[in-house]
């Protein structure tokens, strides 16, 4: 299971912190962090990160890829 967060002007990197540890607390396998201001996006998963602003594939899903140019177009 993945959880997407989109960040708007009013969230505070603090607030966006607690919210990826508390989904990851959760459960969840990934946590996408999208910033539409930036066309970027980071991924949360296994105690690590990745930050893209091209597209990414997730083992979760493999079929799956997020292509951030069509999200931001």
């Amino acid at each position: 299971m993945a959880d997407v967060s989109i960040i708007s002007p009013s969230n505070s990197a603090e607030h966006v912190d607690q919210k990826v540890g508390a989904y990851l607390a959760d459960g969840a396998g990934e946590v996408w962090v999208v910033y539409p201001k930036t066309h970027a996006m980071t991924v949360y998963a296994g105690g690590g990160m990745q930050r893209t602003t091209t597209e990414y594939r997730t083992d979760l899903l493999p079929e799956l890829v997020v292509s951030l140019s069509a999200i931001f177009s």
